[in-house]
């Protein structure tokens, strides 16, 4: 006689996606870090004094990332779009 397979609860069934999407971006930010170590130190080694990015100020998750790096803020931008449209 053969045994149904245990039904997980809801909150286990919930949890595991979550779960699996945490150790994805915890290993993604794991690479991007060790990317951006690699790219500052070829920076050193070549005379380099300043590292600096541009960001859309929306990507909250994207700075909190740069600012453990030890990024911090240093200016707002300004852009003025030149596309081709009649006035």
């Amino acid at each position: 006689m053969s045994r149904r397979p245990r039904r997980r609860a809801d909150s286990e069934r919930d949890e595991a996606p979550r779960s699996r999407f945490g150790e994805i971006a915890s290993h993604t930010i794991d690479i991007a870090g060790r990317r951006f170590a690699w790219a500052h130190e070829r920076g050193r080694e070549s005379g380099a004094q300043l590292a600096q990015l541009t960001t859309d100020r929306s990507r909250a998750d994207a700075h909190r990332f740069y600012e453990r790096l030890g990024y911090t803020a240093s200016h707002e931008g300004l852009k003025l779009d030149l596309g081709l449209t009649s006035t």
